[in-house]
């Protein structure tokens, strides 16, 4: 079947929206970090660390989480009451932040490796809290990734039962929340329970730094572009971008522009592939390897949607379609491959295939179709993949043993994504 673009809404055109530049960081942003740290003066690194992060530059906060764990070593012997003195819990926290980093460039199987060389470390008391509520974390987005409902679903249920016993931030589990909802097709329950969340102020210590209300715009407007009502989708992309502008979130700014994007797709294409140039240096500087899969996805539906509307007697040239859709498009599938991420890369061999067949390569159309099939499989077996060892993720020997079938996994479906 030939490629055709999405056809533009007529008369919306003229109401597309403008943004702003993104502004910096306020800077009480920033006096609120600090003051809200926990003996400020040993702990400054560790402080630096979490505002970097929570900004989008996470090379920074590697970088100072590592000054933290070098730096600042608990004392032989105690000074005077009033000296700040740095702790073995900080020492810990940019340990696990730094694992949190390698999950974002080497993936699951990085950051459980991490942990693991971290878990003797930490065998009692808050310590172990810690040490547990990050390995929840790292596992469920490990399992999101990969779209393991069943997986994801028990592992939720676990993260939210230990952030409430340790008084954690009730507001950690709201995206994994959220994004199971819609990877499992339940679109008007996640509007419903993302407008919930919204009205809830969150509580336990550290609330409020995932950016709940940020996180809960973005769910909703997914939930409207899956539902195939972009046009919906503007208003909470846009209360998105706004707040992300207003609060200097610069990461998750990176995520509101794509969904924007995506919405403006149907109104405005050149619109939205402009609004995709403004945040391709931040993502790929930055950015996770998911992020920047999608991102690349995101231009090739632009650069599609751009295209003339279709016309049999004078279709798209192999030439175009070569040079401007097809290039993102395998860089999309390629990653999306490598992160085992079966939904998106069967999204993407889909769209592949049919550009193939409307430049005239048969042979490609054809393996690209294979692709998609067999990415269409492997993601329904993901999803029934059931939670196994990891009910017990903290005794030995387990998270090892999860590190092994993350390498089985990749040796048996690496032939997926072999063309």
């Amino acid at each position: 079947t030939p490629c055709l673009p999405p056809a533009p809404v007529g008369g919306a055109a003229a109401a597309r929206p403008t943004l702003p530049k993104t502004a910096p960081p306020p800077l009480r942003t920033w006096e609120a970090l600090r003051c809200g740290a926990d003996g400020s003066g040993a702990a400054a690194q560790l402080v630096r660390a979490c505002a970097w992060e929570r900004f989008g530059e996470t090379r920074l906060a590697s970088l100072h989480a590592s000054l933290q764990l070098r730096l600042y070593r608990p004392p032989e012997r105690f000074g005077s009451a009033a000296d700040p003195l740095p702790t073995q819990h900080d020492r810990l926290l940019a340990a696990c932040k730094l694992a949190l980093s390698a999950y974002r460039t080497g993936g699951e199987a990085a950051a459980v490796a991490r942990l693991v060389s971290l878990r003797r470390h930490c065998g009692f008391g808050e310590a172990e809290s810690v040490w547990r509520q990050h390995a929840l974390d790292v596992l469920l987005r490990g399992s999101l990734l990969r779209g393991e409902h069943a997986r994801a679903s028990a592992l939720l249920g676990e993260y939210r039962r230990h952030l409430a016993e340790s008084d954690g931030p009730t507001d950690a589990a709201w995206g994994a929340e959220l994004e199971l909802l819609l990877q499992e097709g339940r679109l008007l329950e996640a509007i419903e329970r993302a407008d919930e969340l919204r009205n809830t102020p969150p509580t336990g210590r550290g609330a409020g730094s995932s950016a709940p209300q940020v996180v809960c715009q973005l769910a909703e407007a997914r939930a409207h572009s899956l539902g195939g009502q972009p046009v919906n989708a503007l208003l909470p992309a846009l209360s998105a971008v706004a707040l992300c502008e207003g609060r200097g979130l610069r990461g998750l700014y990176s995520s509101a522009a794509q969904l924007l994007a995506a919405a403006q797709l149907e109104v405005d294409p050149p619109a939205a592939l402009q609004l995709l140039q403004r945040v391709r240096a931040h993502v790929m500087h930055h950015g996770s390897a998911d992020e920047v899969a999608r991102l690349q996805l995101a231009f090739a539906k632009c650069r599609l949607a751009s295209l003339p509307p279709y016309s049999k007697a004078a279709p798209p040239s192999a030439q175009t379609l070569q040079a401007h859709v097809l290039p993102p498009l395998q860089e999309a599938l390629e990653g999306f491959g490598k992160l085992r991420a079966h939904t998106e890369a069967a999204e993407a061999a889909y769209l592949a295939s049919r550009v193939h067949a409307t430049a005239g390569a048969t042979a490609e159309r054809d393996v690209a179709a294979q692709v998609f099939v067999a990415a269409e499989r492997a993601a329904t077996l993901a999803a029934q993949r059931p939670l196994g060892r990891l009910a017990d993720y903290a005794a030995e020997g387990v998270l090892e043993a999860h590190l092994a079938e993350l390498a089985e996994l990749d040796a048996a479906e690496a032939a997926v994504y072999a063309t």
